[in-house]
This record gives C-alpha cells, sequence and structure tokens, in this order.
C-alpha cells in the first residue's frame, strides 16, 4: 500500500504489468526524489496542485476530493502527470524509455485481462476481489499521505511534517507493518535510515521552533488537524508572506548517530 513498500519490494520482485501502481514505478520513485530533494515547495511534484500558490482553492478541492475518494486512479495520475509534464523532473532519456514501454505493456496486459473477463463473465470476481480492496488500499494510503503533510505551510521539515510516535504496543505493531513510515518527520531528516531503526531517533521531532508540529500518538489523533485545513488544502510556506518562508533547514543533524551493525543485518534479513 504504501510508496516505500512499493519501492521495496518492487525492486525485489519485479514489474508486475498487471498492477496499475507498477505502471508508474520508475516514474514514481524519480518523482519522489523531488518529494524528499524539495519537501513542501512548488517543485515537490507529489504535492501537486497543493504546493503551487497559483492554483485556485476550488481545484485543490476538488484534487483532494478525488485522490482522498478515488485515489487508485489518482495517484497514478499524479505519477504521470509529472512525467508528461515540462519540464518534467524524469529527465534521463533511458527511463523515459523504460516507462513508455511500461506504459504500453500495461495497455497490452489489461486489455487481455478486460477481455477475458468480459468473455468468462468474471465481473463480480474482478469487483470484490480487485477493485473494492483496491480502492480502500488506495484511499488509505492517500488519507495517510494528507495527514502527513497537507494543511502545514513550514519550511521545515518538522513544521512541515505531522509524525506519529507510538506508545502503546498495538502502535507499535501498526508502525511496524507500515514499514515505520508513521516516523515520518525522521524519515525525512535523513532517508537512508534503514526503517527498524527511526525509532531509535525519535528526539529530532522534539519542536525547536515555534511552529514545529509536535508528534501524535496515531493518525486519529492527528486526523482532526488535517480535517480542519481540507477546506483551503496547501502545504508548505510558499503560502505563507514571511521573507524567510522559502529558506529550508539543515536536514543533517542525524548524520552522525548511525544505525548499529546489528540493525542493519535484521534490516537486511527483514527485507530478504
Amino acid at each position: 500500500m504504501l510508496a516505500h513498500q512499493l519501492f521495496l519490494v518492487g525492486a525485489r520482485v519485479g514489474f508486475l504489468p498487471t498492477d496499475q501502481t507498477a505502471v508508474i514505478k520508475i516514474d514514481q520513485r524519480v518523482v519522489h526524489q523531488t518529494h524528499h530533494a524539495y519537501l513542501a515547495t512548488e517543485r515537490d511534484c507529489e504535492f501537486w496542485p497543493f504546493s503551487h500558490t497559483n492554483i485556485p482553492r476550488w481545484k485543490r478541492c476538488l484534487a483532494a476530493f478525488f485522490e482522498l475518494n478515488l485515489g487508485l486512479v489518482y495517484s497514478p495520475f499524479v505519477f504521470l502527470r509529472a512525467f508528461f509534464c515540462s519540464p518534467s523532473p524524469v529527465r534521463s532519456k533511458r527511463v523515459r524509455r523504460r516507462i513508455w514501454a511500461e506504459l504500453a505493456l500495461t495497455v497490452v496486459t489489461w486489455t487481455f485481462i478486460l477481455w477475458g473477463i468480459a468473455t468468462f463473465g468474471l465481473w463480480k470476481y474482478f469487483l470484490w476481489m480487485y477493485l473494492v480492496p483496491g480502492l480502500i488500499a488506495a484511499n488509505l494510503q492517500s488519507w495517510r499521505k494528507y495527514i502527513e503533510h497537507v494543511g502545514l505551510t513550514g519550511n521545515t521539515v518538522n513544521s512541515s511534517t505531522r509524525s506519529i510516535v507510538p506508545k502503546s504496543w498495538l502502535g507499535h505493531l501498526f508502525a511496524y507493518t507500515l514499514l515505520h513510515e508513521p516516523y515520518h518527520g525522521v524519515h525525512h531528516q535523513n532517508a537512508g535510515l534503514p526503517h527498524r531503526v527511526l525509532p531509535q531517533f525519535t528526539s529530532v521531532l522534539t519542536p525547536k521552533r515555534p511552529d514545529d508540529v509536535a508528534p501524535f500518538m496515531s493518525y486519529r489523533q492527528a486526523l482532526p488537524d488535517l480535517i480542519c485545513s481540507l477546506a483551503n488544502p496547501r502545504v508548505g510556506a510558499q503560502w505563507c508572506d514571511s521573507t524567510d518562508s522559502r529558506l529550508r533547514e539543515d536536514r543533517n543533524f542525524v548524520a552522525n548517530e548511525k544505525p548499529t551493525n546489528e540493525a542493519l543485518r535484521d534490516e537486511r534479513a527483514y527485507l530478504h
């Protein structure tokens, strides 16, 4: 369900043309890099149109409605938009050729799949075994993504990210199933950390500035903060009038704290 799970699993399993999220696997990797390199700025392609101050409110509200309710369709659209727009963050000719090939292969594959479903009358199975679970999973992914960033107009990782630091064993188990994605601020401050060690660096989430967002204990606790912002969904400090709104923080202050060898071994064992 999560983008990072797609990256890790997809890299090991390989391209699956029957999964329309896989059609943008390469594109998604490149576009996701803009989310880390230009977090909550207009160059953050994952949060178009919410990071663009020239897009009217009604269009942003419409985009939020579709992404939160039809994520199975809207999420691929966001990544494909970044591929087709000019200038595109996907600049490598070799990568673009690979994406075009994957698109063509996916169209052909889905043509045969839908032909088979129609020929043998399998629409009921397609609906309940693929479409409904896919819609639910994609929408959950969209809500997680929104909870983590939408509605925040800070110029640092901690002021533009809602992180989840669970306290209960159930919360820790839930975070583990999401590859510790809830520790989102830690991940943004050092994307190279293996997911298993992210909980060891929660101290970097402690608010240090007035606009920093304190960690929540669960997505449910953070949800009301998101809901309040959906009437005017925005992302990034470019929405603010302060002269330093485009300053970015130094995100290297955990660079000297390396994960232990034992943690790295556990990470490799888990992924394999």
